[in-house]
């Protein structure tokens, strides 16, 4: 049996218990699963209001706000970065994975506040592209 027959066959309900049949249905499930698992699935939340046009526009008001807020966030920490980056001619990211405390020689409260800053950073991007992933699927 060819993969056209067995798919034909299968997507038609016409399934059997013979050998050749149940080999092609392992393998095809064993591929979906494969498939599947690589794939992000996406969860959905659902909010059950008496005036749901209303409760929209809130909802859609306050994401816009929380994203502004994130974004002035992330632009003054992006300034205070570039302070470091400047003083210390690198690149943030190669700050934090490569250098340690005594790489800035008695400096190791701003070691901490620089490595702080970029992980304060580095949380509100994730929570940003968190906010703005969210798709308003309201009816």
């Amino acid at each position: 049996m060819s993969s056209e027959e067995f798919f034909d066959k299968y997507s038609k309900g016409k399934m059997n218990d013979d050998i050749e049949f149940v080999e092609w249905s392992n393998d095809y499930q064993h591929y979906l699963d494969m498939l599947f698992s690589k794939e992000i699935k996406m969860g959905q939340i659902i909010l059950r209001t008496n005036t749901p046009e209303e409760a929209s526009d809130i909802l859609k008001e306050a994401l816009a706000t929380e994203a502004s807020r994130l974004k002035y966030s992330l632009n003054l920490a992006k300034k205070r970065l570039k302070r470091f980056e400047n003083k210390y001619n690198i690149p943030s990211e190669k700050f934090i994975n490569e250098w340690s405390a005594e790489d800035l020689k008695d400096k190791d409260l701003e070691y901490v506040e620089w490595a702080g800053e970029y992980h304060l950073f580095s949380r509100l991007n994730e929570r940003l592209a968190v906010l703005e992933s969210i798709e308003n699927v309201a009816s």
